[in-house]
């Protein structure tokens, strides 16, 4: 008997997780979570390459603060 109330348990918990994820969309499955992860890393990278860049610009343009600027056209 107590076997059969562990299965059935078992059973429940599968069916409301699955539940939650397919039908509810309630809870991402976890390729969704790991793309998300993923996609997280790439836009920190992207701004880190970005911040050191501007670093590297930003003494030149202080550099030129005090030169007029040329239009081109």
């Amino acid at each position: 008997m107590l076997d059969l109330g562990r299965r059935a348990t078992d059973a429940l918990a599968t069916s409301a997780a699955e539940y939650l994820q397919e039908e509810g969309r309630d809870v991402p499955v976890r390729l969704e979570v790991e793309e998300f992860l993923r996609d997280v890393d790439r836009l920190r990278d992207d701004v880190e390459r970005l911040e050191a860049r501007l670093a590297r610009l930003a003494p030149r343009r202080d550099g030129d603060a005090g030169k007029p600027r040329r239009r081109r056209g």
